[in-house]
């Protein structure tokens, strides 16, 4: 559950749209996890800073932009979310 909360939290952080940002699945997937608030704070934390850090295309045909869905399925497949993740398990679940 924490890895969907993540995917989830990173295309809130990457969009602009209202309807996602206000989207009920964050509640729903914070309730279905069941973790300890600190986890959840340390995924948003995490998701935050791995957005920020997202690089441009390097095709030239893309001219610059960013592909934020393609990074954040990379964020959800990522061994950096899955450590944190095992971290968590280990200490609030």
């Amino acid at each position: 559950m924490l890895k969907d909360y993540a995917l989830c939290q990173c295309i809130k952080e990457v969009s602009n749209d209202d309807s996602i940002k206000n989207d009920i699945s964050f509640s729903i997937l914070t309730e279905l996890a069941d973790y300890h608030q600190k986890a959840m704070h340390g995924i948003d934390s995490l998701t935050e800073k791995v957005v920020l850090n997202f690089e441009p295309a390097q095709v030239a045909d893309y001219n610059g932009k960013k592909p934020y869905l393609l990074r954040c399925i990379n964020y959800y497949k990522s061994k950096q979310l899955d450590s944190l993740i095992r971290t968590f398990d280990l200490k609030y679940h």
